[in-house]
């Protein structure tokens, strides 16, 4: 508890001394650090000791401020102070530090008024208003190497004079353009509100963007507690030590140290206390703001040992008096110091309590009892910046904006919103430093205050400071107009108008724009903006034809796509990830790709995009070019004289060659320039890549460009993995060599294709609907052999032979639909015709027999041509007739028979179509030996029209082949096998029998193909087969009138000769080199079964079927069918 004044006869005042505590506003270091060199008597050995003068050449964001002031014809005073980078264009300092002029007045190029004139302006060069500026080297100007470190004259400050006060960033000082400043301490003289340190805050903007110095964090919350604190400043230099304080004076050069922040009080809550003057005093009635104060302690301070001269002056000169009563506690820091003149609007540096030091005042001034000469016991104070948080944020000129979800013109207002500045911070609920404002409106100099603090008089009369508190917010964050949260503006950099009207007076407005939003930007006028970032993975930004995007700085591109066919101007350009593509002009200083992709004209377009300034494409980067017949993109980089870039490109990453899709792709032996830079190619590309086919990039650098020539590969190489497609793919290897022209355009397509394309083409520029209709002929000849190979089954029997004119199968069905008509439902059909039963329909004279045959069939899979249908529609189908008599000769029986069949062949997907006509006839006739045992044989001959129908589609070329031939067929077999009666009407018939089969084709050309059309040799199919194999057949009755017909037969096959032959052909332009398509190969030896079962009774049948192939490799098609019928 702190002891009242009077309270014991120890009680002690400041008041009780005649020095009066005066405000003024003036690195003071104490006299325990390391000293380095300088004068002893002025202090200045201490103040340029290394743990207090700032290194020389470092950069910090502390600035020192200069203003030119001019205060006669031929001379001009500094006004010197210390400000913070609060941001690329922002400077914090001191109102004090500029209110003796309007505000309007600042800046050589912008003021309103107090520029130079007369012989200065001639000497220096005119300005509009007072040049201001801010340096932030550790030297801002150079007063002689003895002095401070640095030749006379070369400082920062000398060059920023003597260039017409234009900033210089290789010295890292910037001049100022627009001026704000808080006139609550402005004297009232002058218009303000003439309190001391009251909203003593100022914001000097910098007419050039500010890159590579580090800017600081604003605190808009209020302390709670005693903090550790750093503050830096220009200002005044020397020892704590009675008599010098800040004697060594102001040297240009930046040094910290450190103190506790140990107060949050208003001047009148430490006047009012009792240990200074007491409660009721009336000094300082009037300084009720609250301020954060810490005070300059002695290392050496002793209460009961205190130096002869406390309080006291003897010097006429420099006040020598010792003025340390340790009034807010505490004891000294290693490197304690305080601040003196040129110190004020430096900051108040919080560094200790969060992972990053924030700045939560500036520097107004102090209270001393000597005049505020810097020595021990001086006490310094800052406005604090919560209390006035909206009107830091309300004249902050750089604006942080981002783009909304959508599609919408850059200009629309609508599609922008104020992003938090990453500079502003308040603290959290658990004390933890969180990026954001405050949920309550800023409390102004009177606002309520949680304060804190103890004053104390030599450690007694001690009382504690106490305040109101500080305001409750709900939550939610302060949306200030022109700050965080606001809408309704469009990006576009504005320049300071300053002017004492308010209606003609304009507010500078800078930006950094962030696109991350899922949408799309659009740029179609010119605008121009700080900085900018590119950063979402579906964020595009389209700088139109008519766009001209001005960025003064750096432009990032972490993610997202930029289309540039207008123009930007930017500093240094970084792709992180993302898609560059346009026709327009890029103008960076560098464009540097780390893990991006870069496609001149664009994604599906060939174009030149234009890069005015140094290029780095790193190991990471894909540039993507679009090769066309006559054109190609161009990545062209040129030189910018007025960046001092010369153009050159430095290569790495990939590059991909994709096909353009517009005029014609490229072609096997063109060459492009897909790279140009004036300033010359280093390096080359990590891998050279295409999307071309089999055609091959072959890239070859030189001085200032980079080409590409392609040659075409292996079409064997490519199809390895297909061997059915080898010959095709070797004769086209062979005929690019010789006849490259006559496939000319066969070539364009088939060259860009991928594998998986490739095959398709091979596939249709295969001759399958030549394979299908020598298909559907050994399928309409199996038909008619199969049909008199049972016709000779029957006639083997000497008891159950045939009588009279039999029917088999269902000719009713052919005739029904007339042949062709019922192609379509052959499927159908051919189910019917299996279960169809043999009948007699009347006698024939002389004992002769006959048959009529007919109907319909349908193969899924075929042998012969070596392929399985896709779908329904693709099936091989025909439909026949046959019909033959024979005349009996006792054991020996004789029959002629002919045949006629139609069918064709679809294979939907490759466009490829075949129809087959085959007329046949054959002299069949079976001997019976005694027991049952019989010979059988059969020769036939056959004519064949053959018509094929192809398609093949590729980019441009469709070509629809057709082809006409004849053919011949010859069958010729022999059986010989036992009949063996069983009960039941049933008979076993073991047989083995041996079938040769000769097909041929006359060869010919296809018509109406162009390049693609294919020449054909004659082509002959032999086929030679044996069967060993055994039969179970009946028809019987059963009760109830039923008939049961089983039918059993199980059979071993082996292929003696002939596999299913491939076929020669050529391109019919191409006649030197003929290529073999191979076809299907065949087993040795396999097994068949077939087994059916029908029962009928008058108008019902009821039929069960089934095919099945046995240890088979070869195409083949089993099946299981089951028949229900009701005739009505």
């Amino acid at each position: 508890m702190a002891a009242a004044f009077g309270s014991n006869a120890n009680a002690q005042s400041a008041s009780q001394y005649s020095n009066a505590l005066d405000s003024h506003n003036s690195i003071v270091t104490n006299h325990t650090v390391p000293p380095g060199p300088g004068n002893p008597a002025t202090g200045a050995n201490f103040a340029n000791s290394p743990e207090v003068l700032d290194p020389a050449g470092s950069i910090t964001g502390v600035g020192q401020q200069i203003a030119f002031v001019q205060t006669g014809p031929t001379t001009a005073g500094l006004g010197l102070c210390t400000g913070t980078l609060i941001n690329p264009r922002t400077v914090i300092t001191a109102a004090h530090c500029l209110y003796t002029r309007p505000a309007d007045q600042y800046g050589s190029d912008t003021g309103s008024g107090g520029g130079l004139t007369g012989p200065l302006a001639t000497a220096l060069g005119a300005t509009s208003g007072v040049p201001l500026s801010f340096g932030f080297g550790s030297t801002n100007r150079c007063l002689g190497v003895a002095v401070n470190g640095c030749a006379a004259g070369t400082g920062a400050y000398e060059v920023w004079r003597d260039s017409g006060f234009s900033t210089n960033v290789a010295l890292s000082i910037y001049n100022a353009n627009q001026v704000w400043y808080n006139r609550g301490a402005q004297p009232v003289a002058l218009g303000g509100g003439g309190e001391f340190g009251n909203g003593d805050i100022a914001l000097v903007t910098l007419d050039t963007h500010v890159q590579d110095i580090p800017t600081w964090t604003l605190l808009f919350s209020p302390l709670d507690g005693s903090t550790h604190t750093t503050m830096v400043g220009y200002g005044g230099a020397g020892v704590g030590t009675s008599g010098i304080g800040s004697l060594a004076g102001i040297d240009y050069r930046r040094r910290s140290a450190e103190n506790m922040i140990d107060a949050l009080m208003s001047p009148y809550d430490f006047v009012s206390s009792p240990a200074i003057n007491g409660p009721g005093t009336t000094t300082f009635a009037n300084l009720t703001h609250a301020m954060y104060w810490f005070d300059f302690d002695d290392p050496n301070h002793d209460p009961n040992n205190l130096p002869a001269n406390f309080f006291l002056n003897t010097s006429p000169v420099r006040n020598n008096g010792y003025y340390d009563f340790n009034g807010l506690g505490g004891s000294a820091l290693p490197h304690e110091a305080t601040t003196a003149g040129g110190d004020s609007g430096g900051p108040l540096v919080v560094d200790e309590r969060w992972d990053r030091p924030v700045v939560a005042g500036v520097l107004t001034g102090g209270f001393s009892f000597n005049g505020g000469i810097g020595t021990y016991g001086e006490f310094s104070v800052y406005p604090p910046l919560f209390l006035f948080w909206q009107e830091i944020v309300l004249n902050n000129p750089y604006v942080y904006a981002s783009a909304r979800a959508g599609i919408r013109d850059w200009m629309d207002p609508n599609h922008w919103v104020q992003d938090m500045d990453p500079n502003y911070a308040i603290i959290g609920a658990d004390g933890e430093l969180l990026n954001g404002v405050p949920d309550t409106l800023q409390g102004g100099a009177d606002g309520p205050v949680g304060k804190f603090g103890t004053v104390c008089f030599l450690e007694q009369s001690c009382q504690d400071v106490v305040g109101p508190g500080n305001p409750t917010g709900t939550g939610e964050m302060i949306v200030t107009a022109g700050g965080p949260g606001s809408r309704n503006f469009v990006p576009n950099n504005v320049e300071p108008l300053n002017s004492a009207d308010p209606a003609l007076h304009r507010r500078a407005r800078y930006y950094d724009v962030t696109l991350d939003a899922i949408g799309e930007t659009r740029l179609n006028s010119a605008v121009t903006i700080d900085r900018l970032t590119v950063d979402g993975l579906l964020t595009s930004l389209d700088v139109r034809s008519g766009g001209t995007l001005n960025v003064l700085t750096d432009f990032t591109m972490g993610r997202g796509f930029l289309n540039v066919d207008g123009r930007i101007n930017s500093g240094e350009a970084l792709i992180i990830q993302g898609l560059l593509t346009g026709r327009g002009t890029f103008n960076p200083t560098y464009l540097t790709s780390v893990d991006g992709a870069i496609a001149p004209g664009g994604v599906l377009g060939v174009g030149t995009l234009t890069v005015q300034g140094d290029v780095v494409l790193a190991s990471g980067n894909e540039l993507l070019i679009e090769l066309g017949r006559s054109t190609n993109d161009v990545l062209r980089v040129t030189a910018d004289p007025a960046q001092a870039t010369t153009g050159i490109i430095n290569l790495g990453g990939d590059v991909w060659f994709t096909p353009s899709s517009a005029g014609g792709g490229p072609r096997h032996g063109n060459s492009y320039t897909f790279i140009t830079a004036a300033g010359g190619v280093t390096d080359t590309f990590d891998a050279v890549n295409g999307f071309l086919g089999i055609l091959r990039p072959q890239v070859t650098y030189a001085a200032t460009s980079v080409s590409v020539k392609l040659k075409a590969g292996s079409f064997l190489d490519a199809l390895f993995h297909a061997p059915g497609l080898a010959p095709l793919a070797l004769a086209l290897d062979e005929i690019r060599e010789n006849h490259y022209a006559s496939l000319y355009g066969l070539y364009g397509e088939i060259d860009l294709m991928n594998p998986s394309q490739l095959m398709g083409a091979f596939n249709a520029l295969q001759p399958t609907s030549l394979l299908d209709a020598r298909g559907l002929m050994a399928m309409q000849d199996g038909g008619f052999a199969t049909t008199l190979q049972n016709r000779l089954a029957l006639m083997s029997r000497s008891q159950d032979g045939p009588i009279g004119l039999s029917v088999m199968g269902a000719p009713n069905d052919v005739f029904a639909f007339s042949g062709d008509s019922g192609i379509s439902a052959a499927g159908d059909l051919a189910f019917g015709s299996a279960f169809a039963q043999t009948r007699t329909v009347t006698n024939l004279p002389n004992g002769m027999t006959g048959f009529f045959s007919g109907g319909y069939d349908e193969d899924r899979v075929s042998a012969v041509s070596g392929r399985a249908a896709l779908n329904a529609d693709d099936a091989m189908r025909t439909w026949s007739m046959a019909g033959g008599v024979e005349q009996n000769f006792g054991d020996f029986t004789l029959g002629v028979a002919a045949s006629y069949g139609r069918g064709h062949a679809l294979q939907t997907e490759a466009g490829a179509r075949a129809e087959n006509d085959l007329a046949q006839s054959a002299v069949y006739g079976v001997y019976r030996f005694d027991d049952g045992l019989y010979l059988s044989g059969l020769v036939g001959v056959g004519t064949s029209r053959t018509t094929t129908e192809r398609r093949f589609m590729a980019g441009t070329l469709d070509y629809h082949m057709q082809g006409e031939t004849n053919g011949s067929i010859a069958l010729a077999s022999l059986e010989g096998g036992v009949n063996f009666d069983l009960a039941q009407g049933l008979v076993l018939t073991p047989r083995v029998s041996i079938q040769q089969t000769q097909m041929r084709m006359d060869g010919f050309t296809e018509a109406g193909g162009g390049e693609t059309a294919l020449a054909f040799d004659e082509q002959v199919y032999n086929r030679l087969e044996a069967r060993f194999g055994v039969s179970l057949a009946g028809d019987f009755s059963l009760a109830a009138g039923w008939r049961f017909a089983p039918n059993i037969d199980v059979s071993a096959v082996s292929n003696l000769a002939g596999d299913e032959d491939g076929v020669w052909a050529r391109f019919a332009a191409v006649d030197d080199i003929p290529f073999y398509l191979p076809g299907q190969a065949r087993d040795d030896l396999w097994g068949e079964v077939t087994a059916g079962l029908a029962l009928s009774r008058d108008q019902t049948s009821i039929a069960l079927r089934l095919e099945q192939s046995v240890e088979r490799q070869e195409l083949y098609d089993d099946r299981v069918v089951a028949r229900f019928a009701q005739r009505f």
